[in-house]
């Protein structure tokens, strides 16, 4: 059974694994593409750059350096790159999977699994080159082998430094989790595990990493570590309006799935209600991954974070149904329509987004050294890492800062359907896709490809009754680029 769950895990991870880099946090996909292909070609493994000159630290640059070393064997490769994420997503799953058996039973872990395997942020994250669902793997496999440990395994101990370190030096979002162990720990044993020392060694390694990239940092360029810090801080806003609240509630429904997100929430009440040891041990980084998410709501993925928590304790309400029959019925519901709504999200919001790709294929005919694009700033904070990753040789001004630099300088926008190509200029196209299921083809029309937000559903006739798979609906222009003085949008 695990291995039918990780076999459809990995069929929704890598169907179309290879459409090109837009959509669903293209952003992300890009950047940390641009950070390893600028430490393959030459740059300092210590200054993590997507451009050659700004600093991203953000995040710990672990997902950049694993792309460092395929890209060594493969080129810069989308799907290389995308591979690792898919990787790492399984390996959530299979770690879910455990900690669920060695929390309650081996039934409440394949149920956890089974979640995890089809819920849509989890489908989404875990295709796409970013460095969530890598952090958060290690970070659940060094619960799993911490718990491991109170068993009184000194190795284990010292592997789930090891792993935690890894997830911070992936992710410094993985301190929020750390965080609730470390509550399990003075909940569980007071503060007498502080006279462990293998507790300590296994602190001391999973520092080490993070401590010592973020403290070379400080003492060469400590503005640049507080610009990350006052961005992140920034966008750390608690929600307390009923308007905020009731998007942020929509936004989970979608990213989990209704039915996974009901059950989690009737896991975590459960859990509540009658706490134990085991229930506190995966409650409480749900409940801290919670309150993070309320704070760090901007965008839904952050909602990948509490997943596998949520999951334990919903497949340990499932596991304890007093039939198999009924186990058995309950995990094809999950299941089923989980996959149903991934597939439709990966149609929606992640496919078809190929008008920067087509930007790329275009810009070895743009004369010049540099090629200078002029966009307005959702452009900019949106797609420039996109733009740079297709055109290496793009130079970006938003409209509203200045000209651009001297020379031969083009108009970069985004234009609506009906669109004709602007004279001496190019336009590029975007698909859109269905997903057809006996014959008919499922068409969503998705507010925002980076919110897991639902637009309403179309049902097409398309083809014969065993007919499956992803249907090409229409294609429309998407994006312009045109010299500057040109309409793009006539």
């Amino acid at each position: 059974m695990l291995a039918l769950v990780l076999l459809l895990a990995a069929g929704l991870r890598l169907w179309k694994i290879d459409s090109p880099i837009g959509g669903f946090q293209g952003l992300h996909e890009a950047h940390d593409t641009l950070i390893a292909r600028h430490f393959l070609e030459g740059g300092s493994l210590l200054a993590p750059t997507p451009d050659g000159s700004h600093l991203s630290l953000e995040t710990p640059p672990l997902l950049p350096y694993i792309l460092l070393g395929i890209f060594r064997l493969t080129g810069v490769s989308i799907v290389a790159g995308r591979l690792v994420s898919v990787a790492a997503s399984l390996g959530l799953v299979l770690v879910t999977f455990w900690l669920g058996r060695w929390l309650f039973s081996a039934a409440a872990g394949l149920a956890a699994a089974v979640l995890v395997a089809v819920t849509p942020v989890s489908v989404l994250a875990g295709r796409n080159i970013q460095a969530d669902v890598l952090s958060l793997f290690f970070l659940a496999a060094a619960y799993f082998f911490w718990g491991r440990a109170e068993e009184g395994s000194a190795a284990s101990r010292l592997a789930a430094g090891a792993l935690a370190g890894a997830a911070l030096s992936a992710s410094l979002f993985a301190a929020v989790g750390l965080a609730a162990l470390f509550a399990w720990e003075v909940g569980a044993h007071g503060l007498g595990f502080l006279r462990d020392k293998f507790r300590w060694a296994a602190a001391a390694i999973a520092l080490a990493a993070p401590a010592l990239f973020y403290g070379y940092h400080l003492s060469r360029d400590s503005a640049s570590v507080r610009r990350g810090a006052m961005g992140l801080a920034a966008a750390a806003v608690l929600p307390t309006d009923a308007t905020a609240l009731r998007a942020i509630g929509l936004e989970a429904l979608w990213a989990l799935s209704p039915l996974v997100a009901v059950l989690l929430v009737a896991g975590a009440l459960a859990a509540l209600a009658r706490p134990s040891p085991a229930t506190l041990f995966a409650l409480l980084p749900l409940l801290f991954f919670a309150v993070f998410s309320l704070f760090l709501h901007r965008y839904g993925y952050h909602l990948l974070w509490l997943l596998p928590w949520g999951a334990l304790l919903a497949g340990r309400l499932i596991g304890g149904l007093p039939l198999r029959a009924l186990r058995a019925v309950a995990l094809i519901l999950v299941a089923a329509s989980g996959a149903f709504v991934s597939a439709v999200d990966v149609c929606s919001m992640k496919l078809g987004f190929s008008e920067f790709a087509g930007l790329g294929r275009t810009a070895p005919e743009i004369p010049g050294e540099a090629h200078r694009y002029l966009v307005d700033r959702e452009m900019w904070g949106g797609y420039a890492s996109i733009i740079s990753f297709y055109d290496p040789k793009a130079r970006l001004t938003v409209a509203g800062d200045g000209p651009p630099a001297d020379g031969e300088s083009y108009l970069l926008v985004f234009v609506p359907p009906q669109a004709r190509i602007p004279q001496g200029g190019w336009l590029f196209e975007r698909e859109h896709y269905g997903l057809e299921l006996f014959g008919f083809t499922v068409s969503e029309a998705h507010v925002d490809p980076h919110f897991f937000l639902q637009g309403s559903y179309v049902f097409l006739r398309t083809g014969e009754p065993l007919d499956f798979g992803l249907k090409e609906l229409k294609r429309h222009p998407a994006l312009a680029l045109a010299p500057l003085g040109v309409a793009a949008t006539r």
